[in-house]
Formats: structure tokens, C-alpha cells, sequence
């Protein structure tokens, strides 16, 4: 039997981390960050492709330095996400029966260890995480949001 032991830091990290979700939807005609967003499943791959973008700036984020060189891509980043976000939202609910869970659930077992880990570093460093600042608690806040969105 495996034992769980809580910690609300780390718990949160995964779950702020764990957000590109499923779906699959009808069409319509939202803009994602550049990307026009025609169904959910769409959305939901466009966010597993800006989450992995993500981890791979906040992979080279290590010092104050670091941060502040990655901010703008931070920003860049939160900002897609939000677009997409906007775009899922006018997709309206998915249909029922419709969804990519299976192949979702593929994409973050992959990009969660790794991506939990660089969102931890940021949070357990007072310094970097002033140094990113509001980029990364947008990024955060539109990640928890397509997960509410998206499902999974």
C-alpha cells in the first residue's frame, strides 16, 4: 500500500501544473493566442503545447538573473494561454461523450514530474518568484483555468 503524505505546497504545484485537459467539441471560430480555437480538442492540444513551452523556460529559470531573462517569455506564454482559454470559453460546453481524456492524461504524465519541479523551484524561491512576478501568476491562474474548462 502506498502511503500519502501531505504537503499543500507541492499539492498545489501539481495541480496548478496538471492543466491541459480533455475535450472535444463542435466547431466555432475563437482566437488562442494567435491560433483560431475550432474545437476542444484543439484547445486542449494547444495548451499541452504552450504548458510544455512553459516548463521549458522555467527549466532555465535557476537564479534571479534567469528569471528576469525569462520573464517576457513568461509573459508571452500566460498570454496564449489566456487566448486559448478565451477561445474554449466560446466553444461553450463540450458534447457529451466527446472527449480526449486518454490521450491528455498521456501528455501530462509526461510533462508533470518535470514541469512540478521547475514550478516548485519558483515558488520555494522568494527571489525568483519576484523576479517573474505577475507573468507567472498569470501563466498559474490560466493553467487552473483551462483545467476547469477542459476537464480531466
Amino acid at each position: 500500500m502506498v502511503s500519502y503524505n501531505p504537503d499543500p505546497m507541492r499539492d498545489l504545484a501539481i495541480l496548478l501544473v496538471l492543466v491541459a485537459a480533455c475535450g472535444n467539441g463542435e466547431s466555432g471560430g475563437s482566437s488562442g493566442g494567435g491560433v483560431t480555437i475550432k474545437s476542444h480538442e484543439q484547445g486542449a492540444d494547444e495548451a499541452v503545447k504552450a504548458l510544455k513551452e512553459y516548463g521549458d523556460v522555467l527549466a532555465g529559470v535557476t537564479n534571479k538573473a534567469s528569471a528576469e531573462a525569462a520573464k517576457p517569455k513568461v509573459e508571452a506564454i500566460a498570454k496564449r494561454l489566456q487566448g486559448i482559454a478565451a477561445g474554449v470559453e466560446k466553444l461553450g460546453l463540450p458534447r457529451e461523450g466527446q472527449t480526449t481524456a486518454g490521450k491528455m492524461e498521456a501528455a501530462l504524465q509526461v510533462l508533470s514530474p518535470r514541469t512540478t519541479e521547475y514550478v516548485m523551484r519558483v515558488m520555494e524561491n522568494p527571489e525568483i518568484a519576484q523576479a517573474l512576478g505577475g507573468a507567472f501568476d498569470l501563466a498559474q491562474a490560466q493553467i487552473l483555468k483551462l483545467r476547469g474548462m477542459l476537464g480531466g
